[in-house]
């Protein structure tokens, strides 16, 4: 993920990343899309949440710095680029609610 990042962080890297659809591949990622399977997520132990925390510090906080790094790097210019942006931004923050919410309450 941080060859990607360094990628993302320059406009010709961004570009090309985008040019082969890395939003469409990050949200096809099973991990993206995975949902918690109990809905008691407020009610998870310390160790479940910390184990859950981790999980995300390795996995959806990389991939949310790639996806603001693109979007950084192309700025306000490129409304396809920002729809697509948006798209994946609400898929996450849609399946990972319960989760968030757990981690950051």
């Amino acid at each position: 993920m941080s060859i990607l990042l360094g990628f993302a962080m320059n406009p010709q890297g961004a570009e090309l990343l985008y040019n082969h659809r890395i939003f469409d591949v990050l949200g096809q990622c099973q991990f993206m899309r995975a949902q918690i399977q109990d809905t008691t997520a407020t009610e998870m132990d310390l160790e479940s949440s910390m184990e859950l925390a981790d999980r995300y510090q390795r996995l959806i906080m990389p991939t949310l710095e790639l996806i603001v790094a693109i979007l950084m790097t192309f700025g306000g210019k490129n409304d396809v680029v920002l729809n697509k942006v948006w798209m994946l931004f609400v898929v996450v923050v849609v399946v990972h609610q319960l989760i968030l919410s757990a981690l950051l309450g």
